[in-house]
């Protein structure tokens, strides 16, 4: 596996305070005093407020004609059962005191792919994003967040990632999304190689899978300026 690291400089970069910081521990906050799935205002609060914070939608609707009344009623007698009539407090708290280790990323893996599959039985679709997502913030320290920005951007310091036997396993027998296992492996293999060479460590004050995602949106945010430059250039000429 070839890895490209940050410069000290985009890491520290990363460091400093971030626009989207009051809404992020805002949403930390939420999911730590509202941290089970048993009534449907926890529920609701919950998934809207991140869903609709990180464009991540769960509605089987993308018209935007629908009437709030119907994405009101989707909620209540969908989502909302789904998720009480499921394992995913046992499973979250099966990894609450896990910290970040090849095994309880394994464990999160395994852990994403059940909230993939029990919201695809809701609205037929892979919640692929929403679910990195929403497990991030009742697991900061374990959840990668995954969006397409990210995934290009990443691409840019990891390629082709030589996933372990254990995860292989895992991707044969389609108890992983594949597409965010290997994305979240090379995540965690950055991380891993950021804190051996560059002597940070993995959670805390310094590089995290929060601070990771902020390094990953920013170079994401500068190739679209870059693209955007050359395309000027490029129609001035």
């Amino acid at each position: 596996m070839k890895i490209k690291l940050p410069t000290i400089d985009q890491i520290e970069q990363n460091q400093n305070p971030q626009a989207w910081d009051i809404l992020n521990h805002t949403l930390y906050r939420l999911c730590a005093e509202n941290y089970k799935h048993e009534t449907v205002q926890e529920i609701i609060g919950k998934v809207i407020l991140i869903s609709r914070s990180y464009s991540a939608s769960l509605q089987r609707h993308q018209n935007q004609k629908v009437k709030d009344d119907l994405d009101a009623e989707f909620f209540i007698d969908h989502i909302a059962p789904c998720f009480q009539n499921s394992n995913i407090d046992l499973k979250l708290n099966e990894l609450k005191s896990e910290s970040l280790t090849l095994d309880s990323f394994l464990k999160s893996l395994e852990l994403h792919f059940y909230l993939v599959s029990i919201l695809r039985d809701v609205n037929k679709k892979d919640q692929r994003s929403f679910s990195s997502k929403y497990l991030h913030f009742h697991l900061p320290d374990l959840f990668f967040i995954y969006d397409t920005r990210a995934a290009s951007a990443l691409k840019h310091f990891v390629k082709k990632p030589d996933l372990p036997a254990s995860l292989l396993k895992l991707i044969t027998a389609k108890k992983v999304d594949e597409t965010y296992a290997v994305f979240s492996y090379a995540c965690y293999s950055l991380m891993n190689d950021i804190s051996n060479k560059h002597k940070i460590a993995l959670t805390g004050k310094s590089m995290s899978p929060r601070k990771l995602d902020h390094l990953l949106l920013s170079v994401a945010d500068e190739n679209i300026r870059v693209a955007k430059k050359r395309k000027l250039l490029t129609t001035n000429r």
